[in-house]
């Protein structure tokens, strides 16, 4: 460890960084960091605001409603997005200057398969709500606008092929610009629908929120295809079918896997005495622990097409640097901000209303979960660059620890069991694939065959 930080600090050498070429890995990594911290903070730092605001407008229970809601249609965006933002991402890095013409089908593939599962997840939400709340949620009165909810599904599996694509680009600059235009007009969605309309009017301005991002997105990606000479066309796109079993099918069944067991820990709360209650601390505390991993996740989504197209370029030297840099300084971002959040826990809570400072805890230990969260999605880079199926595995374990985590801890200690369970999975899983990364030699010498030409 002590060897990688040292390469770490002569790689990030301010002296060395004005001399760095234009197009060297140090200048990429600069301008992706910088955009990306703006793409993803502006947003973030947005949508806790306007969190806090619907915290103390709708109150701890109703604010547990609005998270639950929101849980609800995130399994249902899991399947409807088939995960294709990371397949447009990681082929477009890859492809983008070697065979556009096939990173154009890909897009176009992932595109199509986003508009058909996004259309039929977000019916069926719209179909099943009435069940759903009366049965699952235990709150019948939630069924409309659940129903409401399913805008999120449709727009989320849209965005996120997009946002993949523009990080495929390393378009971080304009992932910029979708992030603060369309995080301006959500924030007034929101914080207006939820004044005059409580649960639901906060919903509506969520799913008003996706809807501009998408429509801002979808104009940038057409002049950034444009300028790459990549052609956006539906004509043989359905050749390039064998990614979605080789890539995309181990990638969305990880979120397949995550994303429905947090749903079941939430359910599992809310059918706790005052569970509502307890989730809507969970879910004030848990908006601080996405905030503090802002800037990492904003890094690693620089990283990752960074990785990949090194890998195309079967450059093993830059590949091991960029992972190095990009290990140094997650820790560093997450470590200090997370120490900060601990000791202010208190205060933080507080700014909910009075109600959620009991709360504390719970954001503390959240807060120190981050950090091995951060461990686990920086190491799984390295095994997604092996294999998507390798990572399946360990999400696979992670999903296990959490679900039998939370069953045994959350009626002991409510929200409180809740985030303890998160830090032992992610704690668990991150000891798994530090000694995994650690036996194992570079990606590039034993890369796996998905997705290349037959």
């Amino acid at each position: 460890m002590a060897a990688i930080f040292s390469d770490v600090r002569a790689w990030l050498n301010p002296n060395v960084w004005r001399r760095a070429h234009h197009g060297s890995l140090r200048a990429r990594f600069a301008r992706g960091a910088w955009w990306s911290t703006i793409a993803a903070g502006s947003s973030r730092a947005i949508m806790l605001l306007a969190a806090v605001v619907c915290g103390r407008v709708l109150g701890r229970t109703s604010f547990g409603e609005l998270g639950m809601i929101q849980s609800t249609a995130g399994v249902f965006g899991v399947f409807a997005g088939f995960n294709l933002g990371i397949t447009a991402n990681r082929y477009l890095a890859e492809l983008r200057s070697t065979d556009p013409q096939r990173a154009g089908r890909i897009l176009a593939l992932s595109s199509l398969a986003a508009l058909c599962g996004g259309s039929l997840l977000a019916l069926a939400l719209v179909i099943s709500a009435p069940y759903l709340a009366a049965h699952t949620l235990a709150a019948p009165q939630l069924a409309r606008t659940l129903a409401i909810s399913s805008g999120l599904i449709f727009f989320g599996a849209m965005n996120g092929v997009q946002a993949g694509a523009l990080a495929g680009f390393e378009s971080f600059r304009d992932l910029a610009r979708v992030n603060v235009w369309g995080g301006a007009a959500g924030f007034l969605l929101i914080t207006t629908g939820v004044r005059f309309g409580g649960v639901a009017g906060a919903t509506c301005g969520y799913v008003g929120a996706a809807a501009v991002n998408w429509l801002i997105g979808h104009f940038i990606l057409r002049r950034k295809c444009a300028f790459y000479g990549i052609p956006r066309t539906l004509h043989r796109c359905l050749s390039e079918w064998p990614i979605l079993l080789k890539f995309s099918a181990p990638a969305f069944l990880s979120s397949a896997l995550l994303a429905p067991a947090l749903f079941a820990c939430n359910a599992f709360l809310v059918h706790q005495p005052a569970g509502y209650s307890s989730l809507g601390i969970f879910t004030a505390a848990d908006r601080w622990r996405v905030a503090l991993l802002f800037l990492p996740n904003s890094i690693m989504a620089m990283v990752f097409p960074m990785l990949f197209n090194l890998r195309g370029a079967r450059n093993q030297q830059g590949f091991r640097r960029v992972f190095q840099a990009n290990l140094a300084v997650n820790l560093a971002a997450v470590i200090l901000p997370g120490a900060l959040i601990v000791v202010l826990s208190p205060l933080i809570m507080s700014a909910y209303g009075s109600a959620y400072r009991e709360g504390w805890r719970v954001l503390a230990v959240l807060a120190v979960a981050a950090i091995p969260q951060c461990l686990n999605s920086v190491l799984g880079q390295t095994v997604v660059a092996r294999s998507m199926w390798l990572r399946f595995a360990f999400d696979l374990m992670l999903t296990a620890i959490l679900i039998s985590s939370a069953h045994l801890l959350i009626p002991r200690l409510g929200a409180l069991g809740l985030a303890c369970a998160n830090f032992i999975a992610y704690t668990a899983t991150t000891i798994g694939l530090a000694i995994f990364v650690a036996g194992k030699r570079s990606p590039l010498r034993d890369r796996a065959e998905e997705g290349t030409a037959a």
